[in-house]
């Protein structure tokens, strides 16, 4: 049996959702405006500043203001909440996937 997802339902198939996306996308680039977040995502603006409050609201993420702009800081230490993810950090979660892992 083959390890790799081929074919439509591999390319219509996300292990994440939007609000992992966005939490990757911050990740790298944490000066980004929420357009900016919007267009490398496929994302609604409106959606993208949902999903930031939330994170927010969750403890992922903060948001501090700088200027005229937003700078986000994912909140490494942070625990995923579902019973059996809450041994996983967001920082090693964002290591694993976003700094790359191990082939």
């Amino acid at each position: 049996m083959s390890n790799e997802v081929s074919g439509a339902h591999a390319r219509n198939t996300s292990l994440f959702s939007s609000h992992g996306f966005v939490l990757f996308y911050l990740a790298e680039h944490s000066g980004a405006t929420i357009r900016q977040i919007s267009d490398a995502l496929d994302l609604s603006e409106r959606r993208v500043h949902s999903i930031v409050r939330s994170l927010e609201e969750t403890g992922y993420l903060r948001v501090s203001r700088i200027g005229a702009h937003n700078e986000y800081e994912i909140l490494l230490d942070a625990h995923l909440g579902h019973p059996l993810l809450q041994s996983v950090s967001i920082g090693s979660l964002i290591s694993a996937t976003v700094h790359g892992m191990p082939a």
